[in-house]
């Protein structure tokens, strides 16, 4: 940037014009804008923003230079100088109307012109400090008043004979009398009673003569006019002149009487409400230990009803996947279609007891979100997946839109998905056949936030059930003749996950028309650069792959620790896109169970008879051997003799429990690297990972798909081979 002085001309001869900027450029000016009337003059000068100003007097039109210089001022604060061959007396009496910098007079030299405009210019420069210093000294005096009378304590300011030379508005009210009759008294005399004023006065003096050290803090009394006494607390500073010397005192006193009063009233209330305390302590103690022992029940009732459903479902389901796939023979056709409606009500009522656990959770503040960067086209085109078949049978249509300006956000995958299928699902049940619905989802980077928004043609929510739409275990037509089922707690559960993750919700909707839901969740622009990353959620047996990684990886460290003769390549079956395991713990040594022929022993720790022989005669019909055991110890008597391919584990059981179980096998030589899946109804927050902890290397809670199931295990067969 250039840091020549920038100048306009203003001059209606271009040949003088002309000379004129030529002559600035020799004289090291920049001429940054160029006039020739009194308008263009004003317009060029608020576009070019000059330092300095050379105006022509005589401009044709309605605006000479005086005008157009008072226009300039208005606005701009730029030193202007004159240039005229006019000096008549009327002239120059306009011209000083507009404080002009200087005056040239044509014709004129180079350098008569350059000391003419350095003159202005250190004279504008010069007087604009000066009006900043006075603006500023007159701010803060002004200031220094307003808070002198807006205070809410007395000042005080004393000589050192300890008359008073100004007292602020509060003082005079504490005291009682105007300010006029207070300068010039003797504060000790006129404001203090007769007991304190010769005492008080004696320790001001010895404080002025520096013989003492300024008292910074003390509580003394003031009489008032009126004859009351009041107490103030004041704060005290010294005044000191230029050289230091000390010329008075500055004190600021606030009025502590009612306070005062207060805490000795105070004083007695809290010793009244000690004595009401401890009386009330044992109360509290013992309604304290019942509220932890009914929040502990109610845990411990969670979890119990969650495996005591679990249970029975996994026979329920487990037996109509093994019926489905002719386990037991051939079925029929009508069989088939009832079987199916059987695994449809079955999977239903799991919906219905997740949905219940979920909820208890969240009010329990026992959810904790797993973020992570989530692809937004993934998790929108899978949970429409999940409403798809539904839909089709209702003749939907069904839409999407997806905006390309964002792609990833950090939230809970699973959480997520949850919220979207939860409210297409509601789309789908509340829209008659032939209808619409669709999933939309856009960013707002001015707001930091993504919006899902699911939308359908379907019966719609009139205005006065708006309020009860988000409560858990409502239905909005709760009538014997109800059309729709459910439990209510589909909504509740998108609210409280939606602010889980710091958003909100907005529904607008119209009865006979349908409903617009529309989630808004935070979101970054910048999280667009952070890598996607899969989630390890076995509970769904989804994206399995990372850890099915390690566990290969520890494997052929492993064996790349021994020494060999040559490397085994690795089978077909253990490509990472076919991964279906999560792997905990250390490698696996090659298997030992199995007959030849057969796909290998499993070991299955379960003491429940339906669940045991539903798994078993799955597994057996897939070609495995499989050996139950109905408790743990058993479980470690059968792991030590046959040396399973695969144990399944059960956790709780009797005897010796699932976990302790595990743990013992991790401690034995010759089971610490058996592939150990925990199969449990066991779905609390926390049991996943106490069963990795004990060192199981996969967990799926029931009830659980048998060819998942069957997939895992060939998985860990495959790692062993």
């Amino acid at each position: 940037m250039s840091d020549k002085r920038r100048i306009m001309v203003v001059e209606d001869d271009g040949i003088i014009s002309q000379h004129i900027e030529h002559s600035l450029a020799r004289l090291g000016y920049e001429v940054v804008g160029l006039a020739g009337s009194g308008q263009e003059a004003v317009r060029v000068a608020l576009e070019c923003q000059p330092e300095m100003i050379l105006m022509d007097i005589g401009l044709p039109g309605a605006l000479d230079g005086i005008g157009a210089a008072g226009e300039i001022h208005n606005q701009l604060d730029v030193p202007i100088i004159f240039l005229t061959a006019f000096a008549d007396a009327p002239t120059v009496e306009r011209a000083k109307l507009t404080a002009p910098a200087g005056y040239l007079r044509k014709p004129f030299d180079d350098q008569n012109m350059r000391a003419t405009i350095e003159i202005a210019l250190y004279k504008h420069s010069v007087d604009r400090q000066l009006r900043q210093s006075q603006e500023l000294a007159q701010r803060e005096r002004d200031q220094a008043q307003q808070y002198l009378d807006i205070a809410g304590v007395l000042i005080v300011a004393l000589d050192t004979q300890g008359c008073i030379t100004l007292i602020n508005r509060r003082g005079c009210e504490i005291l009682g009398a105007d300010e006029s009759e207070l300068l010039g008294k003797n504060w000790f005399e006129t404001c203090l009673p007769e007991d304190i004023q010769h005492e008080t006065f004696a320790a001001f003096q010895r404080i002025i003569s520096g013989e003492l050290e300024s008292l910074e803090y003390y509580e003394n009394r003031v009489l008032t006019r009126r004859g009351e006494l009041r107490l103030l607390a004041f704060h005290n500073a010294f005044i000191r002149d230029a050289s230091g010397a000390i010329t008075g005192t500055l004190s600021s006193g606030e009025d502590i009487t009612e306070r005062k009063q207060v805490e000795a009233a105070l004083t007695m209330e809290r010793q009244t409400l000690a004595r009401r305390v401890e009386e009330r302590t044992a109360d509290l103690s013992i309604a304290n230990a019942e509220l932890a022992r009914a929040a502990r029940l109610k845990d411990e009732f969670l979890a119990s009803m969650s495996h005591e459903l679990r249970t029975p479902l996994t026979g329920v389901l487990g037996l109509s996947e093994a019926l489905q796939k002719n386990v037991y023979g051939e079925l029929t056709p009508r069989q088939m279609h009832a079987l199916k409606s059987i695994e449809e009500s079955g999977r239903h009522l799991l919906s219905l007891i997740n949905d219940i656990l979920d909820l208890s959770k969240i009010e329990a503040g026992k959810v904790e979100l797993e973020i992570r960067p989530v692809s937004l086209a993934g998790v929108c085109n899978e949970s429409m997946l999940f409403i798809r078949q539904s839909a089709q049978k209702k003749s939907l249509k069904v839409s999407t839109s997806f905006a390309s300006d964002v792609s990833q956000i950090l939230a809970d995958e699973r959480r997520l998905k949850q919220i979207l299928v939860n409210l297409l699902s509601n789309a789908v049940k509340f829209t008659p056949e032939g209808g619409s619905i669709g999933l939309e989802m856009c960013g707002h980077a001015s707001d930091h936030c993504v919006e899902f928004t699911v939308w359908d043609t379907g019966i719609g929510i009139a205005e006065e059930d708006m309020p009860r739409l988000f409560k858990p275990f409502v239905q909005l037509d709760s009538s014997l003749s109800r059309a729709y089922n459910g439990t209510g707690l589909g909504l509740s559960l998108v609210l409280r996950m939606t602010e889980l993750h710091g958003g909100s919700i907005a529904v607008t909707s119209e009865p006979g028309k349908g409903s617009r839901f529309s989630v808004y969740l935070p979101w970054n622009p910048e999280d667009e650069m952070l890598p996607v990353t899969g989630e390890e959620n076995l509970d769904d047996g989804e994206r399995l792959q990372e850890v099915v990684q390690a566990y290969l990886k520890a494997e052929r460290q492993r064996q790349d620790s021994r020494p060999r003769l040559s490397q085994p390549e690795q089978p077909a079956a253990l490509q990472p896109d076919d991964s279906l395991a999560s792997f905990q713990g250390g490698s696996l040594p090659p298997a030992t169970g199995g007959l030849p022929g057969s796909r290998g022993v499993v070991l299955l720790a379960e003491d429940n008879e339906l669940t045991l022989n539903t798994i078993s005669d799955f597994l057996k019909s897939c070609g495995f051997q499989v050996s139950a055991a109905r408790n743990g110890q058993e479980a470690l008597e059968r792991a030590h003799e046959l040396q399973p391919a695969v144990i399944l584990m059960d956790i709780q059981m009797p005897v010796l429990d699932g976990l302790e179980a595990t743990r013992r096998l991790r401690q034995a030589q010759d089971t610490q690297h058996t592939p150990v899946i925990a199969l449990t109804a066991l779905a609390m927050p926390g049991d996943r990972q106490r069963c990795l902890d004990a060192g199981a290397n996969a967990y799926l809670s029931k009830p659980v798909n048998l060819e998942s199931l069957v997939e895992l295990i060939q998985q860990f067969q495959a790692a062993r081979l």
